[in-house]
């Protein structure tokens, strides 16, 4: 090998080190940290805690240290140093690794074996070792031909066309469950009292789980806001989502949390009939906690406004010209919706943060 090919060589392997080791410490620190620490948690029940900042360091540490014995392996495979063109599969079986120390569940128990991980990783070697001894062969036979010279650009794009596939192999394999990932950066910024940033985690998504109705319902009541606030994020579950049980539930945070509410119980169990749309029970029970003026929680204003003009008989009357005039807005838009699945578009994209959306879009989609 020439010191021209040398050279060469070593400044591509340089390239390839450096490229997955800031993959990997970015997708450890800014993608998986919480799913890490949540394996961690369950794999030491609940006896360790996961530092992200510490743990992207390591885990790509050793990652980089396995790719430095595969390429050993691969020199006894090829009798030399690998090809220069293929050196970014030498990081294949970093790539597995850290695909499978990312695919944690929900339902994830503590049973774990280091003897199938080990067995899993020799089978990811051997495939590694006959995919680069055929693909040495393929690319060999191909680059004799003087139309396809291995040029030293073409070198460096082979290997990132390489790196690529195997990057995107990782992040299918690691969890992107959206869900999981709110509910643990959720349970995160709520063990350090950080109710601020609980709130913003997934706040622009609309997909939904009781659990996370759970989680924004807690660190809404720590800030005085559940009335206020509540029905400006997707829910489901009903009152069932507003306290642990069988399927509500946290993952890493322990039981004794929840019971440190921020509020009164009497905005539970108000909320709770909201959200269960009781809104006989909501007026018929408002009345012991509140007095019926302008200086309501929003929510309770709008479910006010919402019985009053739902019920020809109303037992609790609120008056309140802007609200009213809303809801008309409202009723009329309704009108101008005849299919359902339109009506439902409209009601959410206009009134939103409401309570008035919730219980119509609830409505009819049960219907």
């Amino acid at each position: 090998m020439t010191d021209k090919n040398s050279g060469i060589d070593f400044v591509i392997r340089q390239f390839c080190a450096v490229l997955f080791c800031l993959f990997s410490f970015i997708y450890l620190y800014f993608f998986q940290a919480d799913i890490i620490a949540y394996g961690q948690h369950v794999l030491s029940h609940g006896q360790t805690y996961y530092n992200r900042h510490i743990g992207a360091f390591l885990i790509t540490l050793v990652l980089y240290l396995l790719a430095l014995i595969v390429r050993q392996f691969t020199s006894v495979i090829f009798k030399h140093r690998e090809p220069s063109y293929l050196h970014a599969l030498t990081y294949l079986p970093s790539c597995y690794v850290l695909g499978r120390i990312t695919h944690v569940s929900i339902g994830m128990d503590n049973s774990f074996s280091w003897g199938l991980c080990m067995l899993a990783l020799c089978a990811v070697l051997v495939v590694y070792g006959l995919l680069a001894f055929g693909l040495k062969c393929i690319i060999d036979l191909i680059s004799t031909d003087e139309t396809l010279p291995m040029t030293n650009a073409r070198k460096f794009w082979m290997n990132i066309m390489w790196a690529t596939g195997l990057f995107i192999m990782t992040g299918a394999m690691g969890n992107s469950n959206d869900v999981l990932h709110y509910r643990l950066a959720a349970e995160r910024h709520i063990a350090k009292e950080e109710y601020d940033k609980a709130l913003l985690v997934g706040e622009k998504s609309l997909v939904k789980d009781s659990s996370l109705t759970m989680l924004r319902a807690f660190a809404l009541s720590k800030q005085g806001q559940l009335a206020e606030r509540l029905f400006e994020y997707p829910l489901i579950g009903g009152s069932e989502a507003l306290r642990p049980h069988k399927n509500v539930r946290f993952l890493m945070l322990p039981l004794k949390t929840f019971y440190r509410v921020g509020q009164t119980p009497k905005d539970y169990i108000l909320i709770g009939y909201l959200l269960d749309c009781k809104i006989d029970a909501f007026a018929s029970n408002i009345g012991k906690y509140y007095h019926i003026n302008d200086s309501l929680p929003k929510h309770y204003r709008e479910a006010l406004i919402l019985y009053k003009h739902l019920r020809s008989n109303p037992k609790v009357v609120y008056q309140n010209a802007v609200l009213d005039a809303d809801f008309k807005d409202l009723m009329d838009m309704q009108k101008k919706y005849p299919e359902r699945r339109s009506r439902i578009n409209a009601i959410i994209d206009s009134y939103w943060n409401t309570y008035w959306a919730y219980y119509f879009v609830n409505r009819l989609s049960s219907k």
